[in-house]
Order: C-alpha cells, then sequence, then structure tokens
C-alpha cells in the first residue's frame, strides 16, 4: 500500500510541475526507486534509512534525499556551484 501511495505521489507531483526535472518531482522519483528496491531481500536495510530520511523531514524539516539531488550536476545552474 506504501509503495502504491508513493507512485501516486509522483505521478500528482509530476502533473502539478509540469516538470520531469522539477526538485520536487526528483525527491519523489528517487524515494519510489529506493522504496521499491528496498523490498529486494539485499537492500533490505534501506529502509531503515528511507525511514531516518522520513523523521528528519518530519521532524527538522531537512530531507537529505533533496539535499543530495540538489548537489548532483545535472540540477546546478551555476557553473561555479561545481565545486561545492
Amino acid at each position: 500500500m506504501a509503495l502504491v501511495l508513493a507512485g501516486v505521489q509522483v505521478v500528482i507531483w509530476f502533473l502539478r510541475n509540469r516538470n520531469p526535472a522539477s526538485l520536487p518531482t526528483q525527491v519523489r522519483v528517487v524515494f519510489l526507486l529506493l522504496f521499491a528496491a528496498s523490498f529486494h531481500p539485499f537492500f533490505g536495510s534501506l529502509k531503515w534509512g528511507l525511514a531516518a530520511g522520513t523523521a528528519s523531514t518530519a521532524v527538522l524539516g531537512y530531507c537529505p534525499i533533496a539535499r543530495i539531488l540538489m548537489l548532483m550536476p545535472f540540477n546546478q545552474s551555476d557553473p561555479s556551484a561545481l565545486g561545492l
């Protein structure tokens, strides 16, 4: 059920932004892919990482997935920011 809800969120955010490159859509796609991968026995510990990230987002307002995506080169608009 949670996997379906994550998929619905991806669709809603894509329809809202009309741009798959928008950060909110990227965050939800990455979360969906990591959550789907966590059902494989080899990646079972991913669920704990996703739970910790969700808790930090809810309590502190800090999303680790969003931060990592913001630092990726394809999300950089300023060439001088690549060295951060």
